[in-house]
């Protein structure tokens, strides 16, 4: 085109990103003071971390106070996680999330690829750098959800222009142009999608709703003194229990041996671990999940136990005695229960 349209189309390009770049760095300046925030931490995690203990973040966050610092001194260790984690997004993101969708969709990127355009290759070449720059942290499918509309749009390309109307393509015969295939396939993709949503998204909407803090939370909430403090891992728990919160993190990178002990040293007279939360910060406590576990502190009173895909327990930590106290005799039975 003219030097005009390269002009407006430059401007609108622009304009767009803007649109989209402008309102987080923003954020990020408001917020930081800087037009970057700290998110660079996760390659760092992603990189070297080996306790699955978020409490490591801000370790990383100290040694690595810009992307470039982390880039200047480990930049053979950063270049062979990107290619690990690129030589895996076909199958951990593009097959595994998308399924059928992605399977067309790499067949469509061939056949792009075949009949290149400068349209299609630009298409490629952005998408392809949003990969490598996204596949710096994890392969995991919710930092991905932006890479959806390139797979839907090279998935369309394969059924709408790489497959044949018929099948007399493949066969050059009278009967085989009778037997369609374009529109045989986009039916059986639609087809699978749908009950792709009836059998997997109610499952998933289930599991990830599932009200297990507010049940903990609620069940605290009556059977705890009102002036109990709580210790956990979220807000969400102690907001519905009604009852002052302590945030895990005060524990540090605790052992299950000092467990007890470092406790102790807080306010805290309940306990509370779940595995929606707690085994983002304190993986090496999962076992409270079990309270026939040896490795629970004998002096700990189980209050509130329940199983699932998110289990939560919740123990009776503190020392102090009043009538409320759960531990009291007369009241035990009622405050051990396990639903």
């Amino acid at each position: 085109g003219s030097v005009g349209e390269k002009f407006r189309a430059a401007v609108g390009f622009l304009a767009g990103f803007c649109v989209v770049a402008v309102p987080w760095a923003a954020l990020n300046i408001a917020r930081f003071g800087d037009l970057h925030s700290m998110t660079h931490t996760n390659i760092a995690f992603a990189m070297f971390d080996e306790t699955d203990s978020w409490l490591q973040w801000e370790k990383y966050e100290q040694q690595y106070p810009t992307l470039i610092s982390l880039i200047v001194a480990h930049p053979i260790e950063l270049t062979m996680h990107l290619a690990r984690n690129l030589l895996h997004f076909p199958t951990e993101i593009v097959l595994k999330v998308c399924h059928v969708a992605g399977a067309v969709a790499i067949l469509g990127l061939t056949g792009a690829l075949r009949n290149p355009s400068r349209e299609k290759i630009a298409l490629l070449l952005n998408s392809l750098t949003m990969v490598a720059v996204t596949s710096l942290t994890w392969l995991e499918s919710r930092f991905f959800v932006w890479a959806l509309p390139a797979i839907f749009l090279f998935g369309a390309y394969s059924l709408l222009v790489c497959q044949p109307k018929t099948l007399s393509t493949y066969i050059p015969s009278g009967w085989a142009r009778a037997v369609p295939v374009r529109s045989a396939l986009i039916a059986l993709s639609i087809a699978i999608a749908v009950l792709f949503c009836f059998l997997k998204v109610p499952k998933d909407f289930a599991s990830y709703n599932i009200d297990d803090e507010k049940k903990a939370g609620l069940f605290l909430r009556e059977n705890t003194p009102a002036d109990a403090a709580v210790m956990y891992s979220s807000p969400n728990l102690a907001w519905y229990a009604d009852r002052r919160y302590l945030p895990m993190y005060l524990l540090g990178v605790v052992q299950p041996s000092d467990l007890a002990s470092e406790v102790a040293k807080t306010d805290a007279d309940v306990f509370v671990f779940a595995q929606r939360h707690s085994t983002w910060t304190h993986p090496q406590l999962e076992f409270l999940l079990n309270p026939q576990d040896s490795l629970v502190p004998p002096s700990w009173r189980l209050l509130y136990r329940t199983d699932g895909d998110y289990p939560v327990a919740a123990y009776w930590v503190s020392n102090r005695t009043t009538k409320q106290d759960p531990t009291d005799g007369a009241l035990t039975g009622r405050y051990q229960r396990v639903p």
